[in-house]
């Protein structure tokens, strides 16, 4: 599953041709304009019903299912994306795809009512980061009532989710800096799946920033690569072998007897060579989480693996 994601710019480029008039000859003193270069257009597959289903590398607990998981795919009759448009989760395995976010949509779930908390109707939930709507699409599908919000600094993957879920979501592009055009207090949830292992100079910033639209006692629910995820990464994992194929100008070289020794700072960068905002790899220590992130939040449990080989951070304002 590919880590590097989440926080991707659609690139533009403008053409300088000018026009030429009716004669054929170029207008003297006549404006450039600029011509946006239009992005190809969205290949959608059909909802999860009509494609082929087998077994893939995703394994889903039944004990999690709350009904059967034929309801679940007769619930989702929206569209998927294409690889293109789903920021290299599962290309190629349309349904571990799909399958991947009900197990998180799920994840959520249970590790909030393993500390008292329902999502009723009219729950205020924000997927912060939210891509093509990976997981976002299954509170859709299977909650009813609920009020949902989403952002990514993607604006192809906000065009997305606008044009194919469900219309009452209210999707928004946000910046890379910290400001959501969100009122204080706002939200019972704010969950972000590989987010904060791609921010690194603003990171204070949206923790900070999740702590203002958050109501008192809300949650966020945030992944990270641990100090445990640290120790596990050798040649052959999907993380390990992305980042030595990086052209990485941040943070230690990359061998096997790095990832063997202990994180040598609580927050280690690994910067790609002329990266834009959320384009670094992040790993945090959860010492460093108590520290610092326990600053804005109440840090209530840390769930090893997850979100894949990614840790979970529960926090509450």
């Amino acid at each position: 599953m590919k880590v590097l994601a989440a926080l991707g710019r659609v690139a533009r480029r403008f053409s300088a041709e000018r026009p030429a008039d009716h004669g054929g000859q170029e207008a003297e003193g006549s404006p450039r304009p600029e011509r946006q270069h239009q992005p190809p257009p969205f290949q959608n597959l059909p909802p999860i019903a009509d494609l082929a289903r087998g077994q893939g590398f995703v394994v889903l607990d039944e004990s999690w299912l709350e009904r059967s998981l034929a309801d679940y795919i007769r619930e989702d009759t929206w569209a998927l994306p294409s690889p293109a448009d789903r920021e290299g989760y599962a290309p190629g395995r349309d349904y571990d795809y799909w399958l991947s976010g009900l197990k998180d949509y799920l994840a959520v779930k249970r590790l909030l009512r393993r500390h008292g908390v329902s999502l009723d109707a009219g729950t205020r939930i924000l997927d912060f980061g939210c891509a093509s709507g990976r997981v976002l699409r299954h509170f859709d599908a299977h909650e009813k009532g609920h009020a949902l919000w989403a952002c990514d600094v993607n604006p192809r993957h906000v065009s997305w989710v606008s044009s194919f879920l469900g219309p009452s979501i209210r999707v928004f592009p946000n910046a890379a800096s910290p400001s959501l055009p969100v009122e204080d207090d706002h939200f019972a949830l704010v969950y972000a799946f590989s987010v904060f292992t791609h921010i690194d100079e603003w990171e204070l910033g949206w923790l900070a920033e999740v702590r203002r639209v958050l109501k008192p006692g809300g949650l966020a629910y945030l992944t990270i690569l641990s100090d445990r995820t640290w120790r596990s990464q050798k040649p052959g994992c999907d993380l390990y072998d992305q980042l030595f194929r990086k052209s990485l100008v941040g943070g230690p070289p990359i061998t096997p007897e790095l990832f063997a020794r202990e994180m040598p700072a609580g927050k280690v960068v690994f910067a790609l060579e002329n990266a834009r905002a959320g384009e670094a790899t992040l790993f945090h220590s959860l010492q460093h989480v108590r520290d610092v992130w326990g600053r804005f939040f109440e840090v209530v449990e840390v769930v090893p693996e997850g979100h894949d080989y990614q840790d979970v951070v529960l926090l509450r304002k």
